[in-house]
């Protein structure tokens, strides 16, 4: 029988390698970004019952080829600032996680708390891990089955 304190420990590297993800997801949607041109026009919404979910959307020209792109910049950590102005001329290289307005740079991305959170997850995550093949073992044995 698996003790449940075990069970307990498994569960909690189980939930933790699903925050690890989110983290590096995170992460990741900060990164791809990749925008280069003038904002030429700016709204700004409002959604839900209270109004609290704000988000700007953003009308973007690029320099290169004058096409347009729509970017929407939420209220939270992977977007960019929803604050900028039009005629602002902004610019974010793929991969990198700051970015510049008006050729000020900003870098608004809270990586360390991140970085901190991927590494608490990661040692929690493998203290499951290293109970794992011995789980695996009492889960497999006939004993376990036969006992209930």
């Amino acid at each position: 029988m698996i003790k449940k304190s075990h069970q307990f420990r498994l569960f909690i590297a189980i939930a933790f390698f699903c925050f690890l993800l989110s983290s590096v997801f995170e992460i990741y949607k900060r990164a791809r970004i990749d925008i280069d041109g003038i904002i030429i026009s700016r709204t700004f919404i409002c959604i839900g019952e209270y109004k609290n979910r704000c988000y700007a959307n953003y009308t973007i020209q690029s320099l290169e080829d004058n096409t347009r792109n729509v970017y929407n910049a939420w209220e939270n950590d992977y977007s960019l600032s929803v604050n900028m102005n039009e005629g602002s001329y902004i610019s974010k290289n793929k991969w990198d996680l700051g970015y510049s307005v008006d050729k000020v740079y900003r870098l608004d991305f809270p990586l360390k708390i991140y970085l901190i959170m991927i590494a608490v997850e990661i040692i929690i995550f493998l203290q499951g891990i290293i109970l794992l093949p011995s789980m695996l073992r009492i889960l497999t044995s006939r004993e376990y089955w036969t006992s209930k």
